[in-house]
């Protein structure tokens, strides 16, 4: 239990790594890859919103909000 608690721990350290574990874990879980997209488009990872942001419109063309941030990311 210890070990593992670390593991975990180091996992969530920040919100990028926090996000990119559970997408590591759900590739299908679209919230979380938006939230991983967001998250890296505020650090100023912009290459990778923009690949988050891909994966998250071809899993689902309605997300609004990722529509969105992509187009700001790709203005920037």
């Amino acid at each position: 239990l210890g070990i593992r608690t670390g593991v975990r721990t180091r996992d969530f350290s920040d919100e990028v790594t926090a996000y990119a574990s559970v997408v590591r874990e759900r590739p299908g879980a679209t919230r979380m890859r938006y939230m991983l997209a967001r998250a890296l488009q505020v650090r100023g990872d912009l290459e990778g919103a923009r690949r988050e942001y891909r994966v998250v419109l071809e899993q689902d063309p309605h997300l609004v909000w990722a529509h969105n941030n992509r187009g700001v990311v790709a203005a920037t």
